[in-house]
């Protein structure tokens, strides 16, 4: 008899354990790597997120080609589990680099687009997605909407322009330029997002002078100052935009 009341006595605050977990749950998330060996990361908003978003994230890169040691999958995985924590659908999509010896540049960034289009087609989500991209991963966002659509693009700390590829660290030895310079005409919004300690260069980038929201962030907490983080540019911008 004790020994069933002492069981019961345990289910129960398992149970409510796994409640009051529930409760704090506000987003999960899924790994996994495809046959084209594309590493897909889901997230997705828990049952207690404040709300259910529509229009979904997605943050694209190649680590392959980046070569930055990972960080574009763990800046994903913050900004994607913020977001998914307010109710957003995100999708993380790190894409294999593959070159012939006879691809050119473009030939490569279109197969980029090409796949990164297979990729959110295959979340049957009906809403063209926010695109995130940081560094050289801003390459292949732009080739993508120049020919599919988004609701909205975040371009991190791109290249000033296709031209100055060539003084990228290591890029020419692994890489085909040069690159033409994307030509597309937004018909979204465009946030552009730069280091503070890169002093305005990218003011000067074509989107930017041609009307495209510009913005300075600082991760650097000792001198941060009035320069707001990232996360907080990101999500302050896609809620003034309504999404």
């Amino acid at each position: 008899m004790l020994t069933e009341i002492l069981l019961r006595n345990r289910l129960t605050q398992t149970s409510h354990s796994a409640h009051v977990l529930r409760r704090f749950v506000s987003w999960s998330s899924q790994k996994s790597r495809l046959n084209d060996g594309t590493l897909v990361v889901k997230h997705f908003p828990g049952p207690n997120a404040p709300r259910f978003a529509p229009t979904p994230m997605v943050f694209v890169g190649s680590t392959e080609l980046e070569r930055d040691g990972g960080a574009f999958l763990s800046l994903g995985d913050k900004l994607c589990s913020e977001a998914s924590s307010r109710g957003f659908s995100c999708f993380q999509f790190d894409l294999p680099y593959k070159q012939a010896k006879e691809d050119t540049a473009k030939e490569i960034m279109d197969r980029f687009a090409s796949h990164l289009k297979s990729h959110i087609s295959s979340t049957e989500n009906p809403f063209p997605p926010i695109l995130y991209a940081r560094q050289l991963g801003c390459l292949i966002a732009q080739i993508y909407v120049s020919s599919y659509p988004v609701s909205a693009l975040i371009l991190d700390s791109p290249p000033l322009s296709c031209e100055t590829l060539s003084s990228w660290p290591g890029l020419l030895q692994r890489f085909p330029l040069p690159l033409p310079e994307f030509t597309f005409e937004p018909k979204f919004p465009v946030l552009v997002v730069e280091q503070q300690s890169s002093e305005g260069m990218l003011k000067n980038n074509r989107l930017v002078k041609e009307g495209a929201d510009y913005t300075e962030v600082c991760e650097n907490h000792s001198k941060r100052g009035e320069i707001p983080s990232r996360s907080h540019v990101i999500e302050q911008w896609i809620d003034e935009l309504g999404f």
